[in-house]
């Protein structure tokens, strides 16, 4: 399956308004209903997600489809931050189609880049 950068971002924003720092039961049948994605699609980026480091304490149980998840991690919240708005998102992602590559490394190293050069804009550096 191809990364879906738009998945990543709104499983990001679902799991930061819903965790709390305890473990808390999700199912990603109900995740997928919520953000609009089909089951598999979102099984595949909440492994991906975990895999890239974005969750605290992420267990897979028993169940297909039920997993607990403590919070998201540092990282994740800093991606998240930089993401957040849409017109960087979008921005974000232009950069990423325009280099080629849509991984997380490089959405993570394109928006730190990206808010990097606006905060040098809102000073006048160069």
């Amino acid at each position: 399956m191809q990364l879906n950068p738009d998945c990543i971002r709104d499983l990001l924003l679902y799991f930061e308004e819903h965790t709390n720092n305890r473990f808390s039961l999700c199912n990603a049948q109900k995740i997928a209903n919520e953000i609009n994605y089909d089951i598999d699609t979102v099984l595949y980026h909440i492994r991906q997600c975990d895999f890239h480091g974005f969750f605290v304490g992420y267990e897979a149980n028993n169940s297909q489809y039920d997993f607990r998840i403590k919070d998201i991690s540092p990282i994740a919240h800093e991606f998240l931050a930089n993401i957040r708005q849409d017109t960087t998102w979008n921005g974000i992602k232009a950069v990423a189609k325009k280099v080629g590559s849509t991984s997380l490394d490089a959405l993570v190293q394109i928006s730190s880049n990206v808010i990097a050069e606006i905060i040098k804009s809102q000073f006048g550096l160069k």
